[in-house]
């Protein structure tokens, strides 16, 4: 069962996405970025349990994403093209980002792009 603030919440977010005026409640929908300066050399890598050429990257955000965030962002990932080579997960303050080495740039480029349009869908309800 949802505590009475999350409920209450979640109502004025569906409010607000149907287009009805809902002041904006205890900071939700704040916007969340990668980090800027990450060294390479201490973001975990390491090879995925289940598909023999992937391997799983933790990317660390700038701050741990509320739901609405992180509702708005598996909205945004699942809308894309091409879904089923996309394979990413909220984990606390990091994305997790399952890959093959020959596709990191472009995933990368891909998350940034779904982390950019996920801030401005935030932004509009803010």
């Amino acid at each position: 069962m949802l505590k009475a603030s999350r409920t209450q919440d979640l109502k004025l977010w569906k409010g607000r996405l149907l287009g009805e005026e809902v002041k904006n409640v205890g900071g939700l929908g704040k916007k969340v970025n990668l980090m800027t300066s990450i060294n390479a050399d201490k973001i975990p890598i390491r090879r995925d349990r289940f598909f023999t050429d992937a391997y799983v990257i933790e990317l660390p955000l700038d701050s741990q994403p509320d739901y609405v965030w992180q509702t708005i962002f598996e909205y945004e990932w699942k809308s894309s093209l091409h879904l089923w080579e996309r394979k990413v997960a909220i984990v606390g303050d990091k994305l997790l980002l399952i890959t093959t080495l020959t596709e990191i740039g472009q995933k990368i480029d891909w998350l940034k792009s779904v982390i950019e349009s996920t801030n401005k869908r935030v932004e509009e309800f803010t």
